[in-house]
């Protein structure tokens, strides 16, 4: 007898599902079978027959990695589990990276199946996984699964701006801004810190280095760690700061000892690296001067050699400088000219006519003119100057009446210039003019005796003859007597010192020319003729007014000289005495 329907419970085994099934009778045995006997299939068999049971759609799948963050370099593997579904079952997998992106097909063995194996891993595994299965039913898809594959750091990349590679390292310009960037890929990102020859300076990626110093041109050392792996990679550069010479290249022209070629000197010392120097011509002979500055390029100083026959009047040559530092470069120039006119001789005679110093000039010109002496023999006198040429000569010797040459050279003048000088014979000195009532043209003023001043009794006599004897006129015969000497230029007026000293010099200030004295007689109006010749004794000695010849020498004046005793009081002078004053 029948009995009533009952609901059995779905029965999953393998992929196979049973749905509730209704039986009409109960205690019966069911058999699952493909209806072969071989296996397990979509029939069921009950009571000796066999029955059609429907296909299972599929879950939703679920991934599950052995591990959520991995070393590179280790193995993972994913697996892919749902719950129910007919099978057959497909796999497959799609992967997708961190920052998104298209899905790709991952490689790795397992790609179709259940499990993926990543083995081993590696940093482009990392990222988000989706897992779908499929049966004749239906398609499910998972969840995405992120893999976060550790590494790093890597080897670090420095790049410096401005770009300005060299070999060994890079180079900056003084006063420049640097920037100094570290990349160094690692997961973690890593943590950057920069050392400046072996000194932490700077903690970041980046580092500016804002106006640059010579002081810090060194090694620079980019240090990367990460912090999940404990590891740590370096990089280290070498910048150089280049700094160019203080001021400017200098220009220069000096003849050579024949005068027949012009050495061109260009100069700028200094600055790291040394500057480069090379000597230009005119710009007629670009090209050729092109050839042979490239050829004749020099660090720090340039020398050139150009041939004065083969140089024209004003010719104009360039020193180009060019440094690292220095976009634009530097440069200076020179002109070679020959100076219009000619040399000019002159003779002086030195103090107390010891000396006779000859002179040339012959100023201007690049280079300058060369200026010797040589003496009526040609034989050369002296050493050769630049522009003006002293030559002393001792009076010692017979100069009177030889003949000096000046030869002037100058690499741009085919020939050379000349000036002469013929040295005269010593002039007899020209006779004194006669003193004129008491006064001597080189001597002090002496006043006359006052009519009312006679000779006195006794015959001009003083105090029983012990006084000194008077002359004519009631003049003192000792008077008298240094009248007539002073007028022929043989003694000074008392009160200026000693009797001795050298003879007769020409006249100086305050005298007309041609009056012969002693020196350091006074003249009229109480002025000394000759101040450097104030009285023959030692420098040093005190003249008229208490003061000192030479300072330096007032100790030398001790028992030689003694300063001069004021002038005598006498009448004051008529008006026809001042007229021959």
């Amino acid at each position: 007898m029948p009995t009533a329907r009952a609901p059995l419970t779905s029965l999953q085994v393998s992929s196979l599902a049973i749905l509730p099934l209704l039986w009409p009778f109960t205690g019966q045995t069911i058999r699952l079978g493909r209806g072969d006997g071989r296996a397990p299939g979509r029939s069921a068999v009950c009571g000796g027959r066999s029955h059609p049971v429907p296909p299972v759609p599929v879950s939703k799948p679920f991934v599950r990695p052995t591990a959520a963050a991995a070393a590179e370099g280790a193995a993972v593997a994913l697996t892919c589990t749902v719950r129910e579904g007919t099978e057959p079952l497909s796999f497959s997998w799609q992967h997708q990276e961190p920052r998104g992106g298209p899905s790709v097909t991952p490689e790795g063995p397992g790609g179709s199946r259940a499990e993926l194996q990543l083995t081993p891993a590696n940093r482009s595994h990392t990222g988000w996984y989706i897992c779908t299965v499929r049966n004749e039913v239906n398609n499910r898809t998972s969840d995405p699964v992120y893999l976060d594959i550790v590494y790093g750091p890597d080897e670090p990349a420095i790049r410096v701006e401005p770009f300005s590679p060299e070999q060994g390292g890079f180079s900056a310009g003084e006063r420049e801004d640097v920037v100094l960037s570290c990349l160094a890929p690692s997961n973690p990102p890593s943590r950057y810190v920069w050392l400046h020859n072996g000194s932490q300076v700077h903690i970041g990626q980046t580092y500016v280095i804002t106006a640059i110093a010579r002081a810090q041109a060194g090694t620079y050392t980019c240090l990367a760690e990460n912090s999940h792996l404990q590891t740590r990679t370096q990089a280290t550069i070498v910048l150089t700061v280049y700094y160019p010479p203080a001021g400017s290249p200098s220009c220069s022209a000096l003849a050579s000892e024949d005068q027949r070629d012009v050495a061109l000197r260009c100069r700028w010392l200094g600055g790291f690296p040394l500057a480069r120097l090379r000597w230009v011509g005119p710009q007629e002979e670009e090209e050729e001067e092109e050839k042979e500055g490239l050829m004749g390029t020099s660090f720090s100083m340039a020398t050139r050699i150009q041939s004065g026959a083969a140089t024209r009047n004003g010719s104009s040559f360039s020193c180009l400088a060019s440094h690292p530092a220095l976009p634009l470069g530097a440069a200076c120039g020179t002109t070679l000219w020959v100076p219009s006119g000619g040399p000019s001789c002159a003779a002086a005679a030195t103090k107390g006519d010891e000396y006779v110093m000859l002179r040339c000039r012959w100023e201007g010109g690049t280079p300058l003119v060369t200026l010797r002496w040589r003496d009526g023999a040609g034989r050369t006198l002296g050493d050769p100057a630049a522009s003006a040429a002293v030559l002393v000569l001792s009076t010692d010797g017979s100069l009177g009446g030889r003949e000096f040459v000046c030869v002037a050279a100058h690499p741009l003048r085919a020939a050379a210039a000349e000036c002469r000088l013929r040295l005269g014979k010593r002039d007899p000195s020209p006779a004194s003019p006669p003193c004129h009532d008491g006064l001597a043209p080189p001597c002090r003023y002496r006043p006359p005796l006052s009519p009312s001043r006679g000779p006195r009794a006794g015959g001009g006599e003083r105090g029983g003859g012990a006084g000194g004897r008077r002359g004519t006129a009631g003049v003192p015969a000792a008077r008298q007597q240094r009248q007539s000497r002073c007028r022929s230029g043989l003694v000074r007026p008392k009160g200026a010192g000693g009797d001795s000293g050298a003879g007769q010099v020409p006249a100086g200030a305050g005298r007309s020319v041609g009056q012969p004295h002693r020196p350091g007689c006074r003249v009229a109006g109480g002025r000394w003729d000759l101040p450097l010749h104030r009285h023959p004794c030692r420098p040093g000695c005190r003249v008229a007014g208490g003061r000192w010849d030479l300072p330096l020498h007032r100790h030398q004046c001790r028992g030689h000289c003694q300063p001069p005793r004021p002038p005598p009081r006498g009448p004051v002078p008529s008006p026809a005495q001042r007229h021959h004053q």
